[in-house]
């Protein structure tokens, strides 16, 4: 959100809107990041949970592959 929007302008929600409320405060916890930067920190973290998990932009569907191969042999 703060890549795409900037700062956060909007009302907290009430606590009861739980989901809601936790996103807002992540939201709000970036304020005053500069859009571009939080553009740089959310394509490198995204990096990392992908290649976490057998991802790469070399090989985007290397676990699916992996599993398939291992399926018909």
């Amino acid at each position: 959100m703060q890549g795409s929007y900037g700062d956060n302008k909007e009302e907290a929600p009430s606590y009861l809107q739980l989901v809601d409320r936790l996103k807002w405060n992540s939201y709000e916890s970036q304020k005053g990041t500069d859009k571009h930067a939080a553009r740089v920190t959310f394509i490198n973290g995204a990096k990392k949970m992908l290649a976490e998990r057998g991802f790469s932009s070399e090989n985007p569907l290397k676990d699916q592959m992996d599993q398939e191969y291992t399926e018909c042999v």
